[in-house]
């Protein structure tokens, strides 16, 4: 038992999920060398030595990419943290600073063309009810296509045409919120229907978007300060069941309000928002050294532009 604490302490130091068997990544973890460490440390003193260009408001998101977390903090509270699944090495997250804009409830999902030509029309022409399944439509000019007018077996998903929308919904790829901020990579952190991937240990598996473990948490900090009715008043508006008793009371009495499905973040409560990627940090409060796998490689990219300095000097 004592053992087992211990591996686990071991496993929150260095961002794996806690388990109750060790297996091979953690075996593996176990036996890196000290220089390991060292050369984290290395690339991320020069990480910190960067500045931000961009102002911090009280409220402040920051997502870590090599982490897979995300931490939300507002002076004089405490700070909520929460997993994320964020790009794969072929569809990498991008490192950006903005101001989450608004909260949108219950999205519609318009498919980017590289998806729709390299999955979901694949997996359509497999099998030809995929697409309605999951609560897509087919439209072309504007105008939606009747999907059994198409025969699928003649499609190349290659040069796949047609827009792609999935419907609002608890199966819709972005949950049932998502938080938007300017940005040139047209991406956004929201929610997933696929909670199972935030047990795992590797949760880079996104198209490039930040998923939330904990989406309604995070849009009470948005929000806040709100009370119990505001936050039944959110669940409603996605037809999920108010919590409070007065909340379940205006509901069976009808007088229960929705909220407007684009809830915009008014300019005096601004909320900076930071994706970066440290592979050897501190979260708020806590003066220990965590650290991430490099995920993505760029801590080598650092190092080695470090060691081409020095020899550089040498000479």
């Amino acid at each position: 038992e004592n053992l087992m604490a211990a591996i686990n302490k071991f496993r929150k130091r260095i961002s794996y999920p806690e388990e109750q068997e060790v297996g091979k990544l953690t075996i593996e973890a176990l036996n890196r060398p000290f220089e390991y460490y060292q050369k984290r440390i290395q690339a991320n003193m020069e990480r910190y030595r960067w500045k931000r260009n961009k102002e911090v408001h009280n409220k402040h998101i920051e997502v870590n990419v090599a982490a897979e977390m995300i931490t939300a903090t507002q002076k004089d509270s405490l700070p909520l943290l929460m997993r994320v699944c964020v790009g794969t090495l072929s569809n990498k997250t991008p490192l950006l600073q903005s101001d989450i804009a608004y909260m949108n409830l219950n999205p519609v999902w318009n498919v980017p063309k590289s998806i729709a030509q390299g999955e979901i029309a694949v997996k359509q022409k497999k099998d030809p009810t995929y697409i309605k399944r999951n609560n897509m439509k087919l439209y072309k000019g504007g105008k939606e296509v009747d999907l059994e007018s198409i025969d699928w077996k003649e499609i190349n998903p290659s040069k796949f045409s047609y827009y792609i929308r999935q419907s609002p919904g608890g199966g819709n790829s972005l949950g049932l919120i998502k938080f938007m901020f300017n940005n040139a990579f047209s991406v956004n952190l929201h929610d997933t229907p696929s909670k199972r991937a935030f047990t795992r240990k590797n949760r880079a598996d996104s198209h490039g978007c930040v998923r939330v473990q904990k989406p309604f948490d995070l849009a009470f900090f948005c929000a806040s300060p709100v009370d119990e009715i505001y936050k039944d008043r959110l669940f409603y508006s996605i037809k999920k069941d108010p919590v409070s008793k007065e909340g379940k009371k205006l509901l069976k009495e009808q007088k229960l309000k929705k909220l407007p499905d684009i809830i915009n973040i008014a300019p005096e409560s601004k909320i900076s928002l930071f994706i970066d990627y440290y592979t050897a940090f501190t979260y708020p409060n806590d003066t220990t050294l965590y650290y991430a796998d490099d995920v993505y490689g760029y801590d080598n990219t650092i190092l080695n532009a470090l060691d081409s300095l020095v020899m550089k000097q040498a000479y």
